[in-house]
């Protein structure tokens, strides 16, 4: 289980996180629904490390390692989907599997193409595979499915399924996920206790 116990978070006056309580299976999927500034890149954030919570805790099982797509997409522009994927991975996924499974979720025309001459839709979906495909125990996605269109949005959420199967997946957005391709369990930070 992954525990948030009584988490709080401020920035200068302003109350951005306040006595958060959850309790979360290490293996499910969960998609956070709340207003925008209610705190969900700062939870995060938190989860992931790379900021601390001014109260609270956030417990996880031990060895328990997690990937994150953040709101930017944080691509290395210079380089192409498949070196982007492979930046993140201490043992190299060979390039023929590597090109297959971007395959799934990217045109093959692009694999070779820097970032910076990718789309937004492009970078979003190479940023949201190099999570996916780095080894973690769990993966943290801020809005993965931003700019992308009903095809695409259709494509990632079946890529995300078979990614993460057995493994932990907590999904921030404002689209509607179809419960067929993706399911999962929604929660809604102000209930949860956030101070908008």
């Amino acid at each position: 289980m992954i525990r948030i116990e009584h988490l709080g978070k401020a920035y200068g006056e302003k109350k951005v996180l306040a006595d958060l309580n959850l309790c979360l299976s290490g293996t499910g999927h969960y998609y956070l629904k709340a207003p925008s500034g209610s705190g969900k890149p700062t939870l995060f954030r938190i989860l992931s490390g790379l900021e601390a919570a001014d109260s609270g805790s956030v417990k996880f099982p031990p060895g328990f390692r997690l990937t994150m797509v953040f709101q930017e997409d944080r691509l290395f522009e210079r380089f192409t989907p498949l070196e982007n994927v492979w930046m993140m991975q201490k043992e190299r996924t060979p390039e023929a599997v590597l090109r297959k499974e971007l395959g799934k979720i990217l045109p093959a025309d692009c694999l070779d193409k820097p970032a910076a001459a990718l789309s937004g839709g492009m970078k979003r979906r190479t940023a949201a595979a190099r999570a996916l495909l780095t080894p973690s125990e769990g993966v943290l996605m801020d809005e993965p499915f931003a700019g992308l269109d009903q095809e695409s949005l259709g494509r990632l959420c079946r890529f995300i399924k078979e990614k993460t199967e057995d493994r932990f997946l907590f999904v921030s957005t404002h689209t509607d996920i179809p419960e067929a391709e993706l399911p999962g369990e929604v929660l809604t930070l102000p209930f949860y206790g956030i101070a908008r």
